[in-house]
């Protein structure tokens, strides 16, 4: 993972931002600004998640071993789960906001009640940048270790990571997430706030790609299908490998994993694995 992260910097990345600040083609200059904001935060979550910290959920407890460069050398680990909320959560805004200017784009062509004002795409964004500041600050101040942290770390489940290095957020026992509930209680809130606007941005434009396909110019057309492609094929990988792995991550935290169906526990595994190398291959 470290080595994909340096060739990537030094290859894959540099070659993206200069097709976007040098060859944009059509792209207008919102969506190009979309899609460098939305390529510097791929850059810091693959070092941040990969490298700077490298995190692993240790279930059934409600604890994660963070293995990075950053980790057991004296830092606090509040501060460091901070910087794993920023960099977690930092893709999601140029993601949503790339997804509602391509909307826009698409409205233009239409007759629709939902094309919006900029004062209103701004309230949406500040909206948006609200429930991620939140989540961060959620992580800051409810991310604290379990007064009973010196007793699970004897236990011999816990005990090897003594020798393996690297620091550990124990935020309780199994099932008992303690003051980290809190955290999770925020960041179901902003899922349930955020995902309805994404799910009609993405909806309400393939609807409108499906009945203006006919008489369109070729440069429409282009945009009209580069908006399809991103739609199609970035919102599935989204599912899968970011807000499934997410949400069965908080629910064995809140809940614990001892209680939920072995299928369940293979197939989260199994995304959550995936999940780690689409991280280090973005």
């Amino acid at each position: 993972q470290s080595f994909y992260c340096v060739f990537s910097l030094m290859t894959l990345h540099p070659l993206v931002f200069f097709i976007l600040i040098w060859e944009p083609g059509h792209l207008s200059k919102d969506i190009r600004i979309g899609y460098i904001a939305n390529q510097k935060s791929h850059v810091l979550l693959e070092w941040g998640y990969n490298v700077l910290l490298r995190v692993y959920p240790l279930m059934p407890y409600t604890a994660l071993h963070c293995g990075g460069f950053l980790c057991g050398i004296g830092i606090p680990p509040q501060i460091l789960l901070t910087i794993l909320a920023t960099v977690v959560v930092l893709p999601n805004l140029p993601f949503i906001y790339l997804l509602l200017v391509m909307h826009q784009t698409l409205v233009l062509n239409v007759h629709s009640i939902f094309r919006q004002s900029k004062k209103t795409r701004r309230a949406f964004i500040a909206l948006l940048i609200s429930l991620l500041v939140m989540h961060i600050a959620g992580f800051a101040i409810y991310g604290r270790q379990t007064a009973k942290e010196d007793e699970l770390l004897r236990r011999p489940e816990l005990a090897w990571l003594a020798d393996k290095g690297g620091e550990v957020f124990l935020f309780g026992d199994v099932g008992s997430p303690e003051s980290f509930a809190y955290e999770c209680y925020i960041l179901g809130a902003a899922f349930a706030i955020s995902s309805p606007f994404v799910i009609f941005f993405s909806a309400h434009s393939i609807r409108i790609i499906s009945y203006t396909n006919q008489g369109l110019s070729d440069t429409t057309y282009r945009l009209q299908l580069r908006a399809t492609k991103v739609l199609l094929l970035q919102m599935p990988w989204v599912l899968f490998f970011y807000a499934i792995p997410l949400g069965l991550l908080i629910m064995s935290i809140l809940f614990g994993s001892m209680h939920m169906p072995q299928e369940v526990i293979a197939f989260g595994r199994l995304l959550y694995s995936f999940t780690k190398m689409t991280i280090a291959a973005r």
